[in-house]
């Protein structure tokens, strides 16, 4: 083969390879559109994250520091964290507690695996006062879609 028949030969591989990647990793049509609010629960240092996806409400990532029962008679255990999950999308609601003092996780829950709608918990007793941050993620497998920043809380 010749200096330009190789060229050629060169420029359309190059030229076929581009375009096969530009097609190969074109964007989604729609992205997973995700959104955390942080709402009021309690004066006693407990946190809220409301969870949407895709414009719906999703779930929530609630720490409970003291014990609770709301008006509709959720009963809610002391330093635990709750997360639920209401939809049955295949993503999963992941939450977070961790000490301030020295950023150690305290409590860890997720609904990964769980068929929705399902509220999960785990209970940790914490030193009353302790300062601590929650945080929601959602996920798909074991890949973290998105997560909320850091909100603080205390024991």
């Amino acid at each position: 083969m010749n200096r330009a028949t190789r060229r050629t030969a060169l420029a359309a591989a190059a030229t076929a390879l581009a375009l096969g990647g530009v097609t190969a990793t074109a964007a989604p049509a729609s992205a997973t559109s995700v959104t955390f609010a942080s709402v009021p629960f309690g004066k006693d240092g407990s946190r809220a994250l409301s969870v949407g996806i895709d414009g719906d409400h999703a779930g929530w990532v609630t720490f409970s520091s003291d014990p609770y029962t709301t008006t509709n008679g959720t009963y809610y255990k002391g330093d635990t964290l709750y997360v639920s999950d209401k939809r049955t999308d295949g993503f999963a609601i992941r939450g977070y507690v961790e000490r301030v003092s020295n950023w150690t996780s305290t409590h860890h829950t997720t609904t990964h695996g769980l068929k929705a709608p399902v509220r999960v918990s785990d209970t940790n007793n914490i030193k009353e006062g302790t300062r601590l941050r929650v945080k929601a993620c959602v996920a798909k497998g074991s890949k973290i879609i998105k997560c909320s920043g850091w909100y603080g809380a205390h024991a």
